[in-house]
């Protein structure tokens, strides 16, 4: 199998690089989980999830302006969502800790902030608000 090291990878995301650290870092289950899904995409099926992620977060850099509440916004981090969920099941409690990761860990901010200054600090509200809102109505509806 082809090795799927890009350009187009994600820099925070490198099994190569922080496969170590992820299974002292996170719950082993999810990491274990995470790998597994990762080591079976095709080249071509990594390509689509990094564009895919590409895609959103470029989106989100340009309606910055708006409120982290505002509904395209929400749109676009429930997408985000749903990208994450290739790697593995991302709850509410998972989501709550990328956002703060992202703005805690300066390898995850760096990257973020690639794309946009001030993207990492802005997606990691957005998603807070998202795991607030969403996620409150899909426990009430239950």
């Amino acid at each position: 199998m082809e090795t799927k090291k890009t350009e187009q990878q994600i820099e925070y995301f490198s099994q190569e690089e922080y496969g170590e650290e992820a299974k002292i870092r996170f719950d082993p289950k999810i990491v274990k989980e995470s790998q597994r899904r990762y080591n079976s995409w095709s080249k071509e099926k990594f390509a689509q999830i990094q564009a895919e992620a590409k895609r959103i977060l470029e989106k989100l850099a340009t309606i910055m302006e708006r409120p982290i509440s505002d509904r395209e916004v929400q749109t676009l981090v429930r997408e985000y969502h749903t990208y994450m969920e290739n790697y593995y099941h991302v709850t509410s409690d998972i989501f709550m800790g990328l956002a703060e990761i992202y703005t805690t860990d300066d390898r995850f901010t760096a990257y973020f902030e690639k794309v946009k200054m001030g993207l990492a600090d802005y997606l990691a509200r957005a998603m807070q608000h998202y795991c607030n809102a969403e996620f409150k109505e899909i426990k009430q509806s239950a």
